[in-house]
């Protein structure tokens, strides 16, 4: 009998648990279809990212991408059960609308790829010429509602023109088989170009229909019978979308070798920058859903008939909440245990932003977010408002506070400071005096003279990219207005929010927003570098702030106005009125004067001329009433006026 030696039987034990351990593992893994709406292409990076990475399985899960085919309707994949994710566009929310059991996960495109282009010769520059003409473009899953809205709005309908089916090819349109057709402008652009096809583009967003692009869903059967599961797949999804944002060469590399795509190198290269600008990491969280701005879109649907009305809690349901709590690590809780008093630097006259009030008070859309972060984390933040921002500034380059509120991120500040996402943008936007006109965007100020706050990256981005722009530099957004009011300077440029709530506070009624660039202002908070573990508990806090939380906070101080009784501007135009119909009615009594004279004038012409005459006159009213006699009538009669009876 042989005796097994003692080594080699643990080996078999430790082989045998690795063997059990991995058939656990693998039992629960959790295996999902994602569907796609197109061709493996960079438009899904992030998901080939996730894979790649491990980041789906560190969720558990198993994922497979299911490219599109001709005839697939995403929504109605999901919703069967065929698929248990996929990506859509805004035409989602028509659908929802309409009934469809869906719910959005993630907007990862900020803005909509989707244009109509035609060939140059065609003469079809804009959607008045689409009457009677081919167009191609993609009917299913709402994909049209972006089209449909644009037509709506510019009297066409679905009978005005002949829809043809997408194919997913561009053969139809070279071989001019159709007059339009739809395309992504990120990928196929470059592809028509490549091929010599000159194109007209038709941009829904030129004609006032900026909506989302591509939005991660799922469909309420999954949330119903998998609790938790689509937070994890959209967790590991945006991390794979930051992942692709910062790789795209390694994620091209995994299109390439293991998609099979059809794109050349090339081609997803300029995808990736393309897709870049209508992600805009760097301004907005990725994946932010602004109810805002889908409520404007619903608003447009049902404006056109294109989808049913949606109440407020009907449109809050289409956005998925998760109930996840903040999941803060051992070190966090730590850190605030150790720290529950948090040195917070403001600035205390940045207003809508953050400001001290008449009564001392702190308040402002930062100082909202101030007030939440409180609530949640259980901390005191001892506000320092004593000190002008350059004062904060130079205290927070020597390490003397925690946090700072509200402020830009840039180089030079990011060798003091760590930075939390953003959580606040606004558009940098052009303020002219309203006799003006409209100016629309910057290359329309070539030659003009333009006023800037002086050391604000907005004047750093005209010097650098509109040199032909003469800059003049102030030490405030007020003092920079007023030169625009009084044409010292021909226009403004920067941020939104500050100059409207600065033109009303200084009742600049002769200024207009006349034009909106293509910056945005991103505001973060700034801490420590010495406090790493803070500036991921406020990421974690900001980024489970939901929808409707900032959209509350938005709403309180964007539309912010000073109410000081009646305005000026509202008791100069009140004045104005009434002055108007003051000069109106004297000009009337004016000319009835004038009247009454020249009348008067020419009735004592006419006696003058009747008393002269040699023949006797006798004039009466239109009843018959003798009203005068002339000299000669009392001459040859010997009767006045007064002697006739019938006087």
């Amino acid at each position: 009998m042989h005796v097994i030696p003692h080594r080699f039987t643990f080996f078999l034990l430790f082989i045998l648990l690795v063997c059990l351990f991995g058939q656990a593992k693998a039992a629960s893994t959790e295996s999902v279809t994602l569907q796609l709406k197109w061709r493996h292409q960079f438009q899904f990076a992030g998901y080939y990212a996730a894979i790649q990475q491990g980041y789906f399985q560190q969720e558990d899960l198993q994922v497979t991408l299911r490219e599109r085919q001709p005839g697939i309707n995403v929504i109605n994949e999901v919703t069967s059960g065929r698929a248990d994710y996929g990506i859509g566009g805004i035409g989602l929310l028509a659908e929802y609308a309409a009934g469809s059991p869906i719910r959005a996960l993630a907007a990862i495109f900020q803005h909509d790829a989707l244009v109509l282009v035609s060939k140059t010769q065609s003469g079809i520059v804009s959607p008045y010429e689409m009457l009677d003409k081919r167009i191609m473009f993609d009917d299913s899953a709402g994909n049209d509602a972006v089209f449909l809205a644009m037509f709506a709005d510019a009297g066409i309908s679905p009978q005005d023109y002949k829809l043809i089916p997408q194919d997913l090819q561009l053969d139809s349109f070279i071989n001019d088989r159709v007059d339009a057709i739809s395309i992504y402008r990120t990928d196929q652009l470059f592809t028509l170009e490549q091929l010599g096809v000159k194109v007209n583009i038709i941009n829904p967003q030129s004609y006032g229909f900026d909506f989302y692009g591509d939005i991660l869903f799922t469909g309420d059967r999954e949330l119903r019978n998998n609790p938790g599961r689509a937070e994890r797949f959209r967790r590991a999804s945006l991390k794979g979308w930051r992942y692709a944002l910062e790789n795209p060469e390694e994620i091209i590399d995994v299109i390439i070798n293991q998609y099979d795509s059809q794109a050349s190198r090339e081609q997803l290269q300029h995808e990736a920058r393309e897709i870049q600008k209508l992600i805009l990491p760097d301004l907005i969280p990725l994946g932010q859903l602004d109810p805002a701005r889908l409520r404007r879109s619903a608003q447009i649907y049902e404006r056109l008939n294109i989808a049913p009305p949606l109440s407020e809690a009907q449109l809050e349901g289409f956005i998925y909440q998760s109930n996840a709590a903040l999941r803060l690590t051992p070190e966090e809780q730590s850190w605030l245990e150790d720290n529950p008093v948090i040195k917070l630097g403001i600035d205390r006259d940045f207003a809508p932003y953050e400001w001290i009030n008449s009564k001392g008070n702190y308040q402002g859309l930062a100082a909202e977010y101030i007030q939440l972060l409180q609530a949640k984390l259980g901390v005191e933040f001892d506000i320092i408002d004593d000190k002008p921002w350059h004062e904060i500034l130079a205290m927070a380059q020597r390490g003397e506070l925690d946090m700072l509120s509200c402020l830009h991120m840039s180089p030079e500040r990011s060798e003091y400071l760590l930075f939390s996402q953003p959580y606040i943008t606004n558009p940098v936007v052009i303020v002219n005096a309203n006799r003006f006109g409209y100016i629309g965007h910057l290359d329309n100020l070539r030659g003009k003279t333009v006023a800037v706050e002086k050391s604000y990256h907005v004047q750093e981005n005209l010097a650098r990219n509109h040199p032909d722009i003469k800059l003049i530099f102030t030490e405030t957004t007020l003092e920079a207005l007023k030169k625009v009011s009084t044409g010292e300077a021909d226009a403004y440029v920067g941020d939104a929010a500050y100059a409207n709530y600065a033109i009303k506070q200084a009742n600049l009624i002769n200024l207009q927003f006349s034009g909106q660039t293509q910056q945005y202002n991103a505001y973060r908070m700034g801490i420590n570098p010495s406090h790493p573990q803070l500036q991921s508990i406020i990421n974690k806090v900001l980024s489970n702030i939901s929808a409707d939380e900032r959209q509350r906070i938005e709403q309180t101080w964007m539309g912010l106005t000073i109410n000081n009784g009646v305005s000026q501007s509202t008791l100069l135009k009140i004045l104005l009125t009434i002055a108007v119909i003051i000069l109106l009615f004297v000009f009337w009594v004016f000319r009835l004067k004038q009247s009454g004279q020249v009348l008067a004038r020419n009735e004592s012409k006419l006696r003058s001329i009747v008393n002269a005459s040699p023949i006797p006159h006798m004039l009466s009213d239109g009843k018959g009433r003798i009203q005068y006699l002339n000299k000669a009538f009392v001459d040859s009669f010997g009767y006045n006026l007064e002697d006739l009876p019938s006087h």
